[in-house]
């Protein structure tokens, strides 16, 4: 295998990781403002954006670099 093989690994496991953080900021930043503790829910809320933005940023890495296929191919994790 080569570095842009792994490369194209270890971006698309980042990619899949940050998909649990957004999952799970997205649940807090809920329980959070149904607790009333709507700063903290806000703030989790901004994270969850700012995430969001890295999983952007990670496919642009991977569209960049020629790694894969379509747009959709990033979307099944191929």
């Amino acid at each position: 295998m080569d570095d842009r093989e792994r490369l194209k690994i270890v971006i698309m496991q980042m990619v899949e990781h940050n998909k649990v953080h957004l999952e799970k900021y997205g649940k807090w930043a809920h329980f959070a403002k149904v607790n009333q503790l709507v700063d903290a829910g806000a703030l989790l809320d901004e994270v969850r954006n700012l995430t969001a933005h890295v999983d952007i940023t990670l496919r642009q890495c991977l569209n960049h670099l020629s790694l894969t296929g379509p747009a959709e191919d990033i979307e099944k994790g191929i």
